[in-house]
């Protein structure tokens, strides 16, 4: 999700410094919605990462350890809409053997993020 917010933050910079911020109405914001879905979705089934797991040398993997299958990866990128979701982390136990906490983007996709 950093990558996400990073590129946002530019793309969000870049109008703001430009003036066009005040332009951006309903339809841009279901294709800012759009583009952030198509951002995980092409990036994790296409390459494996998104450019924050490059940064940080992780990668998304199903429970066996394999690249997960595109469905997986679909949900993944879907629960992301969900209002909190990044706070998920908070109240997660750790389900994944190492006590780490583990987002809802993760749980209901039967993923996990590891080192890579």
């Amino acid at each position: 999700m950093g990558g996400a917010m990073v590129f946002a933050f530019c793309i969000g910079f870049v109008l703001a410094i430009l003036g066009l911020a005040d332009f951006v109405d309903g339809s841009e914001q279901v294709l800012g919605y759009l583009a952030f879905f198509l951002y995980y979705l092409l990036f994790e089934s296409l390459t494996g990462k998104t450019p924050g797991k490059l940064l940080t040398n992780t990668r998304a993997v199903d429970a066996e350890g394999n690249s997960p299958e595109f469905r997986k990866i679909f949900i993944r990128s879907l629960v992301r809409f969900i209002p909190f979701e990044p706070f998920s982390f908070f109240s997660s136990k750790g389900e994944d053997g190492k006590h780490r906490p583990i987002g809802w983007h993760d749980k209901w996709s039967g993923t996990l993020v590891v080192d890579n």
